[in-house]
């Protein structure tokens, strides 16, 4: 850029005392998840609400993304996440900006669940792959229910019903 004149050399040398080198973040997986809750915190001081906490599931899709925008992605990635909530206190990955969930990058429909000590509940995580799938499907076809079903392989008043079950009808709309 300084060969070039478009960054004027001396201001070059001031600022080149100490260079300092970060790997992105695609480079640092183990930064993710505290880098994460960091920037949930942020967002609901920032906002004013009450602390939320982001599932298993969202930090799986956190770290399959390869965060080309780096860090400021990972930001504006929660801050939505944050704002996606409403009044829910966990953040899951379907709150996730739609890129950051729908990585193309994923190759299989289900993503492998690790189970902690602590166990999970299943019945939260088969709905939650429901649900991402049902949105995925409506995504995909723009929002034509008749096209969104035949994609999942059930009848259209089959995927109405579960479309009002999960409350995804605002996301539809």
């Amino acid at each position: 850029m300084v060969a070039a004149r478009e960054f004027r050399e001396d201001l070059f040398y001031r600022l080149n005392v100490v260079p300092i080198t970060l790997p992105p973040l695609r480079d640092r997986p183990d930064d993710i998840v505290p880098l994460a809750q960091h920037f949930v915190e942020k967002s609901c001081r920032h906002n004013g609400v009450p602390l939320r906490t982001i599932t298993q599931e969202a930090h799986r899709a956190l770290m399959d993304c390869p965060w080309p925008g780096n860090i400021r992605q990972l930001e504006n990635a929660l801050e939505h996440a944050v704002a996606m909530s409403g009044t829910a206190l966990e953040i899951g990955a379907a709150m996730l900006p739609f890129d950051i969930r729908n990585n193309d990058d994923k190759s299989m429909v289900m993503r492998t669940v690790t189970i902690p000590d602590a166990g999970i509940n299943l019945t939260s995580v088969v709905s939650q792959l429901e649900r991402d799938l049902i949105l995925q499907s409506l995504e995909k076809t723009g929002g034509n229910k008749r096209q969104a079903a035949l994609l999942l392989n059930m009848s259209r008043t089959t995927l109405i019903d579960k479309i009002h079950r999960i409350n995804a009808s605002r996301a539809v709309a």
